[in-house]
C-alpha cells in the first residue's frame, strides 16, 4: 500500500533500530527502549506495521493479540513522524491491523491514550473506539490513560 510515496509493509525484526529512531523523533524520552521494542517485533511482527520512505521509517504500529485472550487484542505502539502527520497514515495503518485482526477471529481491540493526546483520541474515535475506563495511575503517579475497546464485527456475509 502507498500513500505519498509511503510503503506499509508489515514490521520485522530487522525494523527495530528503525522503529527506535521514530520513537526519539516523536516521543523524545518518552520512548519505548529500544529492547522493548525488539521484544515486540519477535512477539507480534505478523499484526505489526511499518510505513517507509526511501528506505526511512516514517511510521509504526505495533499490535498484538492476548496469549491469555486470543480474542483480545491491543494496540501497543502508534508513531507517525512529525512531517507524514495529517495525511492519513495512521488511520491506513490502524484501519489494516483491525482488518487483520477481523479476519483473524479477534472479537475486540484495545488501546491506551493520554487524554493530553487529542490527535491520538480523534484517530481512535474515528475508527469506534470508546473509552472504556481512565486510569489515573497507568504508568505510574500521574500517568493517566484512557483505557480504549473497540468491539469488532464480523464480515458480513453475502447471502445468494
Amino acid at each position: 500500500m502507498n500513500i505519498e510515496g509511503l510503503t506499509i509493509r508489515r514490521a520485522a525484526p530487522a525494523d527495530a533500530s528503525g522503529i527506535a529512531s521514530l520513537e526519539h523523533e516523536c516521543f523524545g524520552d518518552e520512548a519505548l527502549p529500544l529492547i522493548t521494542i525488539v521484544q515486540y517485533l519477535e512477539l507480534f511482527a505478523a499484526s505489526s506495521l511499518v510505513a517507509i520512505r526511501s528506505e526511512r521509517c516514517v511510521g509504526a504500529l505495533i499490535a498484538g493479540a492476548s496469549v491469555d485472550d486470543p480474542g483480545c487484542a491491543w494496540v501497543l505502539d502508534l508513531a507517525v513522524h512529525p512531517q507524514a502527520q495529517g495525511k492519513g497514515l495512521a488511520s491506513a495503518m490502524l484501519g489494516r491491523v483491525l482488518v487483520r485482526f477481523r479476519d483473524h477471529g479477534v472479537g475486540e481491540v484495545r488501546a491506551t491514550v493520554s487524554p493530553k493526546n487529542a490527535p491520538s483520541l480523534a484517530l481512535f474515535s474515528r475508527a469506534g473506539f470508546v473509552i472504556e475506563r481512565t486510569e489515573p495511575a497507568y504508568f505510574g503517579a500521574g500517568e493517566v490513560r484512557h483505557i480504549l475497546r473497540l468491539e469488532l464485527e464480523s464480515e458480513p456475509r453475502s447471502h445468494g
